[in-house]
């Protein structure tokens, strides 16, 4: 006879918030922000739990109670099975104190399902689904099949006022909502260690303490394979007095009073209200639901930031004691010039492989509050570029890692690329110089300028060099081939919000010189 497989059961509706990119549901549930691993702490309380494909013996997934184990500890043995260690980790033992901590408090926990969750009786369309609100009601200690210690916690529905979405469409009876139950499970003492447990399993009753001698002893006949949790376990409820809150967060407002729209109450994804899907903020102007069957935006265009604002800004962060100047490290040659208003410090690039000889250098300019002030200077293309930014500038996040898949993630800053290809570490969509608006071509055609300036000082300071190697210097500089310049074709513009920062990098595309160009 061959075997009946049975197909999934109908839902008796859809999750109200789904997702299906682990870094757009973190970006958008306040109660649940792990990019790896199940358990979501903050604070030694549990915000968040995803129940999905790890599951453990005796897991559990019902209407209103879910059973699952704490901490995953698992590596793969000989065979290449996922077996527990031992030893509980440091992690293990922060999230099993920040259970009981919640348990203790009463607090609420979300629960998001996986779609691969063994023992699911319905259809799920998305990769995580959130389910609802529970509290932790037990947290206690067992074997598993390989006789190695492990915890487990009991997480009860809180809203039992109305039916699970999970729950298969045919089951839907108003009737057997749990309000309360009359079932409780028994308590009995241990005579070793004088510890109370709960009679959980259906065989009766065993020692849960952990370090009682007697602890997991099982009944004669009664294997690890053969345990069951008793069904007055399972039907047991709690009368919570936890307030109902809503599962779905806020949508963010960039229009609220003394907001400019960059903060870091603006960087956070959404729950689109049409769909119920989770979106990343992905366009520096605004909202996109990822859900290509929706339709949703939400506008968030920044407002611009004064350069007043700016300006005192950076006088106050001067003054601060912790301001540092900068250092230069012993060995590395240093000159100074000034050309059209700019201080121009170079510094030459020691090589690490040969001592002495220099293989390169760094040049940096500087302006001033009358350079800044000019027309066309800075000043112009700081209020220019906010201008722009708003409109169709194109400043979007790119995917960093796994591209296209459930485990995506998007760059913490907001790109747009003009002129040749970028080729370093994402790729960004590039728009032809043609398409820039006029304070790009003034940044370019700055950074050109300044590109020839700095390799200009840069040859004349190796001609120096070698004028000075003759004389017995330690400085040996390398032969540069040609000494004429190569001008910029790309220009890569850069979005940052409240905290991000930028530090200086190496770029294998720059041939003869490197320069960074902030406003």
């Amino acid at each position: 006879m061959s075997a009946v497989h049975h197909l999934p059961a109908v839902a008796f509706r859809k999750p109200p918030i789904w997702a299906d990119n682990r870094q757009a549901l973190c970006d958008a549930l306040t109660y649940y922000k792990a990019h790896e691993g199940s358990f979501y702490t903050k604070d030694g309380i549990v915000m968040g739990v995803l129940v999905g494909k790890q599951t453990s013996v005796r897991d559990i997934l019902s209407n209103e109670v879910i059973v699952t184990a704490v901490g995953g500890s698992r590596k793969l043995d000989e065979n290449g099975n996922r077996v527990r260690g031992e030893e509980l980790t440091k992690r293990t033992i922060s999230i099993l104190e920040a259970c009981k901590s919640t348990m203790k408090r009463m607090l609420p926990v979300g629960v998001i399902l996986g779609d691969g969750y063994p023992t699911l009786s319905v259809e799920v369309e998305h990769i995580y689904n959130v389910l609802a609100f529970f509290t932790i009601t037990d947290v206690w200690s067992e074997r598993d099949e390989n006789g190695v210690r492990f915890f487990k916690i009991r997480l009860e529905k809180i809203d039992r006022s109305t039916p699970s979405w999970w729950q298969p469409e045919d089951q839907n009876d108003i009737q057997q909502l749990s309000f309360a139950s009359h079932r409780a499970v028994p308590m009995a003492w241990c005579v070793m260690c004088e510890k109370g447990s709960k009679t959980i399993f259906s065989c009766g009753w065993i020692c849960l303490n952990e370090d009682c001698d007697d602890f997991f002893h099982l009944p004669t006949g009664v294997s690890c394979d053969d345990l069951t949790y008793s069904e007055e376990y399972l039907q047991e409820r709690t009368a919570h007095l936890v307030p109902i809150q809503p599962l779905t967060p806020r949508l963010p407002d960039a229009t609220v009073d003394g907001f400019l729209g960059t903060e870091k109450a603006m960087r956070i994804g959404i729950v689109c209200p049409q769909c119920g899907g989770c979106s990343r903020r992905k366009c520096w102007k605004r909202w996109i639901c990822e859900n290509p069957d929706c339709s949703y935006v939400l506008d968030g265009r920044p407002r611009p930031y004064p350069l007043s604002v700016v300006i005192a800004e950076e006088a106050a962060q001067t003054q601060k004691s912790s301001f540092t100047t900068l250092t230069v490290a012993e060995g590395i040659p240093m000159a100074t010039s000034r050309v059209n208003g700019y201080t121009i410090d170079q510094y030459l690039l020691p090589d690490p492989n040969d001592a002495g000889a220099v293989f390169g250098s760094v040049t940096v300019f500087r302006s001033g509050t009358k350079i800044n002030a000019e027309a066309g200077g800075a000043n112009d293309m700081w209020n220019q570029m906010q201008e722009e930014t708003i409109k169709d500038f194109g400043l979007r996040r790119q995917p960093v890692v796994h591209p296209g898949l459930p485990r995506e993630k998007l760059t913490r800053n907001f790109l747009q690329n003009w002129g040749a290809p970028y080729k370093f570490a994402v790729a960004v969509a590039s728009k032809s110089f043609r398409e820039a608006p006029p304070c790009i071509i003034s940044a370019l055609k700055r950074m050109q300028w300044a590109g020839r300036i700095a390799v200009a000082k840069t040859n004349e300071t190796f001609k120096s060099h070698t004028q000075d190697a003759d004389e017995g210097s330690d400085v040996v500089p390398v032969d540069l081939g040609s000494e004429e310049p190569t001008d910029f074709n790309e220009l890569l513009s850069l979005g940052y919000m409240e905290g991000d920062r930028i530090s200086v990098r190496y770029s294998p595309s720059a041939t003869q010189a490197f320069l960074a160009n902030s406003l």
